[in-house]
């Protein structure tokens, strides 16, 4: 998850806490994300059904990072545990299912090509989308030191406000999968059958 990247920076340098307490709190994401992934696999495997699983783990998405965003200089510990868990679910239902979902629109023979352009999407858009909210960060962080806070503070309020936009994201998210036809899993294989391989024999 490269949002753990702010995370950490919220925790180490902004809460002053150590590296191994914030490697902690960042397990809540992993074991989240984990959790919701073999639950909506479990679930969507059995009923053929993706779409609602898909609303309602960007719904859980969107309710992370607003929660992640209303973090401040003495917002508790377990709050922060809390919804990095959220944020973790909403990621775990999502992201993995969004190529399932793409694998399942078309046919078989296509599903090799399908699945290779949405990783190359997903990774050109986890490199796009650290780049901006790096830049982000970084006019927030110079903008809170020019206002006299203290470096530790300026990365206290800094970046909850990436996860400001963070959760625009998620908002524009759950209104494009809503806005999906109903999906349902493919429960046999549409394999053309093969050409004959034998010699062409012809009838006279």
């Amino acid at each position: 998850m490269p949002l753990a990247v702010f995370i950490s920076y919220y925790l180490q340098i902004g809460r002053g806490v150590p590296p191994t307490f914030s490697g902690l709190i960042l397990l809540a994401a992993a074991v989240g994300s984990v959790s919701a992934a073999f639950f909506v696999g479990a679930r969507s495997g059995k009923t053929g059904r993706l779409r609602r699983y898909l609303i309602s783990g960007a719904g859980v998405l969107l309710v992370g990072a607003v929660g992640l965003a209303l973090m401040g200089t003495e917002t508790p510990f377990w709050y922060v545990l809390v919804a990095l868990a959220v944020f973790g679910i909403g990621q775990g239902a999502t992201v993995q299912f969004v190529v399932l979902a793409a694998q399942n629109t078309v046919g078989v023979n296509e599903v090799g090509a399908v699945t290779g352009f949405m990783s190359f999407m997903q990774l050109l858009g986890a490199s796009i989308g650290l780049s901006l909210f790096t830049t982000i960060a970084v006019a927030r962080f110079a903008a809170l030191e020019a206002q006299g806070a203290s470096t530790a503070d300026a990365y206290a309020l800094g970046v909850p406000e990436v996860f400001l936009v963070v959760a625009a994201f998620a908002a524009a998210a759950v209104v494009a999968l809503a806005l999906l036809p109903k999906i349902r899993l493919r429960a046999t294989l549409d394999l053309e059958p093969p050409p004959p391989t034998g010699p062409i024999q012809t009838v006279s």
